[in-house]
């Protein structure tokens, strides 16, 4: 198993709040007192024999190296995403042409969503569905805009307001890389773009007939602004 982890952004939310640490490198306050680094904090569920693939941009590579994930993880590679200014489904690719075996299984992670459950619930359902690809998907503000009828594949989606047709948690799992790197492709291919920028959720209705679905209503925290980042930290305090 390996886990992709596209992380290449800018962090405008956070620079415009004036902060001046990159995004990946923001010290997260855990359960239990201690900080982590954001691009560690996230894979805190994650089983340190798989193999970490973070994207980053190219200035940014010597600078996050693997010195952070020396304690934890056994293999970690920083990729250099030169196609990181078309957006998240560009970093993924090219994620994916460094990560060496296509034909093993993937796990997706965004890089500023934690979760509370365990990944490899999302990984056993998908073994025992024979299920190609499963997301963990979350029920937005707006359930009336459903697409349940045309994605059948899913337990339940909804939409998410201007970037995708689906309220995504940030956690994929794909029983072959290569099926996530060939809907990339096509994606970009055929130009399927929101907002001038490649979403991992656009590329998924490319995926060859997947099925199953993991719904979490629980246990993820989005850290992708300031507020929200400091909303986790005040409740993390709060109750450890």
């Amino acid at each position: 198993m390996k886990i992709l982890v596209p992380a290449a952004g800018m962090g405008t939310r956070f620079a415009d709040k004036g902060w001046s640490t990159l995004k990946p490198l923001i010290k997260v306050a855990m359960p239990g007192g201690n900080e982590l680094p954001m691009m560690l904090a996230v894979l805190q569920r994650a089983d340190p024999s798989y193999k970490i693939y973070y994207g980053v941009r190219p200035e940014d590579v010597e600078l996050f190296g693997d010195k952070i994930f020396e304690e934890t993880f056994r293999s970690v590679t920083m990729v250099p995403a030169h196609q990181w200014r078309s957006g998240q489904s560009a970093t993924l690719y090219d994620i994916c042409g460094r990560c060496g075996d296509l034909d093993e299984p993937c796990l997706v992670y965004n890089s500023d969503v934690l979760h509370d459950f365990d990944p490899e619930e999302l990984v056993h359902r998908a073994r025992v569905l024979a299920a190609n690809c499963m997301i963990s998907v979350q029920e937005s503000q707006d359930p009336s805009c459903s697409y349940v009828d045309k994605f059948p594949f899913f337990d339940k989606a909804v939409e998410k307001v201007i970037v995708s047709k689906y309220a995504i948690t940030g956690l994929y799992y794909f029983q072959q890389t290569r099926l996530l790197n060939d809907a990339l492709r096509y994606q970009m291919d055929h130009c399927y773009r929101v907002q001038a920028e490649f979403y991992l959720s656009g590329a998924l209705e490319f995926i060859d007939a997947p099925r199953g679905a993991f719904l979490a209503r629980r246990g993820v925290h989005d850290l992708g602004t300031p507020e929200k980042l400091m909303d986790y930290e005040d409740k993390t305090i709060c109750t450890s």
